[in-house]
Order: structure tokens, then C-alpha cells, then sequence
């Protein structure tokens, strides 16, 4: 549903934003500000998902419209634990949701008839019950953010969109990405490009899934570090990313350069046409996650700093100009295998972009490319 993944960007945009924020306050000692921002923000969060929520019902009576300020909530919560040391928790809290969700989806479905009136249910009490979790955490002792009364902060509101807006930018990048995709698989390969493209995109995210993640919780932490004025911690921090995602990146495409079957057979047939077209196509779009994981973590990382201008402006080049650039031209000149070599030029500038700007940056923010931590 697009508006549910409006949603859930927009909570995006506000934890990463916000958490960024609050991440280098709690770093400065500055524990009561952050607490006060800390309201903020899930006031804001919860206001907005209520309103599209609200809005969205008028048109729509579908019961999983209603979970929007409860995901929204969700998303920070899990950003905010991250930031106040408890990845666990966070962890914990995204499982339980998922894992209520897939019983109640099953029971919703299956035993009572439901249909997809009971999968939205099934989801939205998922993520209902996930939040105990938070809302235990940040009413307990061991919190360093509190709940308390507050005044409107616009300019906290300000900050929080501009400095997330990047992370919105990428979600909106997806959507936008798949129908160029699609549109260009049926010119050049009918129905079965747009089946092995939806097969290349899901493998495709599982392989990104662990960088982005990683990227997330490592945020804070540079944040933190950085508000502190730690700056051997964060010259650790940056390094230690770099090594892990230039491995991890390494790692994923040797998989799928070498053995793309052992993914693609988990959708498709090795029997059909499909899976031929897949196999060719995933082996030259994988040259991308040799770029891709520098893109990513380069946007987390100057979000980190609150630099959500810059940000934001590699997400929208790389999504928005690049991406679309690369898109007009290079079907044209080389048909199906121009098609497979959009993503990896495409991050591949990106990636140059990201160097740019983190060279650019290195002063201002007391860090260093150069290889100075012993590992």
C-alpha cells in the first residue's frame, strides 16, 4: 500500500533526524535538553501519524490506516533505544513485533476468513504491542531520556525534518526506481523482466538489509561521540565502518557474481525463461554492492552529524539526477544489459560523491580517511 510506505518513510525521516539530534545533546551532557527533545520528537511523531491517519481514513477504510501513529511511534522508539545504548531492546521490539504479526496474520486469515482485513489487524496489533517495550524502557531508571512537559519547539521540528529528510528521499527513491524498472523491463523483456527484475530487487535488498541496519545503529554512536568531542572515538567509529562494509561488500558480491543461482532459485524455477533472464541480469547488477555500501553509510553518517543538507543532497543526486540520467540513455545504447547497469553506475557516482564530501568535511568535523587506528 503507498501510503503505508509514506508513512513509515516519514518515520523514518523523523528518527533519524530527531535521534541525531538528541545523540549529540546526550554526548554534550546536555541530559535535560535532550529529554525535552526526546518528548518532542515522539509528540511530533505520534501528532503526524494521527493526522494522516485521520486523513487517509476518509478515503480509505482499511483498518491497517489506523496503525499509522503506532508505527510511527514504533520507528522511533526503536532509533531512540539505539540511542540511549540498548540496541537489544530495539532488537527485541522489532521481533516481537514481527513475530505477533505473522501468528495474528495466520489466525486472522486462515481459521477466522478474514482475508486482508485481517492481515491489516494481524499488523497493526503487532506493532501495537511492540511498543511495551518502549514505553517500559523510557519509564524506567535505567533511561537517560524521560518523559516530561514541554514547550513547542519549532525550531527542534525544523532541524529534525531537514536533518532526516535524506532517509525520506531514500524511500521515496525506491518507489520511484521500481517503476522506471518495471517500465523498462516491459519495452525490452515483457512480463518476464518485470517477474526477474521483482526477483533481482528482493535479492537485493536482503543483500543491502545488513549495511543499512548496520548503518542505523551506528549512527548514534557517531552522534554521541562527536557531541562528546571524542574524537579518537570517532575516528574508530569511521574506520572500523568503512573496513566492515568494504568486507561485507566484497562478501555479497562474490556471492552473487559466482553463485547468483543459490538466490535466484529461492523465487523461481531454474526450468524457465525467467530465471535465465534473472541469473544474466543479477550477475552484472551485483557490481553494485561494491559502491552501494559507501552510499548508504555515507548518508547515516552526515545525518549523524546533523548535516542533513548534505545529506540530502547525495540521496536526491544519487536517486533523482544520476539514477535517472544513467536510466534515459543507457537501455537506448545497450537494451537489456543497459537496463542491469543502471544501479551500478549509478552508486558508483554516488560513492564518489560520498568520497567528496567526506574529504570536504574532514576538518569540521575532526575526522581523518587516512587508515591512523591499529586494528
Amino acid at each position: 500500500m503507498p501510503v503505508y510506505s509514506i508513512a513509515f518513510a516519514c518515520g523514518i525521516m523523523f528518527a533519524t533526524g530527531g535521534s541525531a539530534i538528541i545523540a549529540t545533546k546526550l554526548g554534550k551532557g546536555d541530559k535535560t535538553e535532550a529529554g525535552g527533545d526526546f518528548t518532542s520528537l515522539l509528540l511530533i511523531g505520534g501528532l503526524f501519524g494521527v493526522t494522516a491517519s485521520l486523513v487517509c481514513f476518509i478515503f480509505m477504510k482499511e483498518i491497517i490506516l489506523l496503525s499509522f501513529p503506532f508505527l510511527i511511534i514504533k520507528i522511533l522508539f526503536e532509533s531512540l533505544l539505539r540511542v540511549d545504548g540498548k540496541p537489544g531492546k530495539a532488537l527485541y521490539m522489532t521481533l516481537l513485533g514481527g513475530i505477533v504479526n505473522i501468528i495474528l496474520d495466520y489466525l486472522f486469515m486462515v481459521p477466522l476468513n478474514m482475508g486482508i482485513a485481517g492481515a491489516g489487524l494481524g499488523t497493526f496489533l503487532g506493532i501495537v504491542l511492540s511498543l511495551s517495550i518502549g514505553f517500559h524502557h523510557f519509564n524506567s531508571s535505567s533511561s537517560m531520556m524521560r518523559f516530561k512537559i514541554i514547550k513547542p519547539d519549532l525550531k527542534f521540528l525544523t532541524d529534525t525534518v531537514i536533518n532526516g529528510s535524506s532517509e525520506m528521499v531514500n524511500e521515496a527513491a525506491i518507489a520511484l526506481s521500481t517503476v522506471i524498472f518495471n517500465t523498462l523491463a516491459i519495452k525490452y523483456m515483457g512480463d518476464q523482466g518485470v517477474a526477474a527484475i521483482a526477483v533481482i530487487m528482493s535479492i537485493n535488498f536482503l543483500s543491502v538489509s545488513l549495511i543499512i541496519g548496520y548503518s542505523f545503529g551506528v549512527a548514534p554512536l557517531i552522534s554521541y561521540n562527536y557531541g562528546r568531542k571524542n574524537n579518537e572515538n570517532l575516528q574508530k567509529l569511521l574506520q572500523y565502518s568503512l573496513l566492515f562494509i568494504s568486507v561485507v561488500s566484497v562478501l555479497f558480491f562474490s556471492l552473487n557474481m559466482l553463485a547468483p543461482q543459490w538466490f535466484v532459485s529461492i523465487y523461481l524455477n531454474d526450468s524457465t525463461e525467467t530465471y535465465k533472464i534473472a541469473i544474466e541480469g543479477l550477475r552484472i547488477f551485483s557490481f553494485s554492492y561494491l559502491f552501494s555500501g559507501i552510499t548508504l553509510f555515507g548518508s547515516a553518517f552526515f545525518t549523524a552529524f546533523e548535516n542533513g543538507k548534505i545529506s540530502a543532497l547525495i540521496s536526491f543526486t544519487k536517486s533523482f539526477v544520476v539514477f535517472m540520467i544513467i536510466a534515459f540513455i543507457l537501455p537506448g545504447m545497450y537494451g537489456i544489459t543497459g537496463i542491469w547497469m543502471i544501479t551500478p553506475l549509478t552508486e558508483f557516482a554516488a560513492m564518489i560523491l560520498v568520497f567528496y564530501y567526506m574529504k570536504k568535511y574532514q576538518k569540521k568535523y575532526n575526522y581523518s580517511l587516512k587508515m591512523t587506528v591499529q586494528l
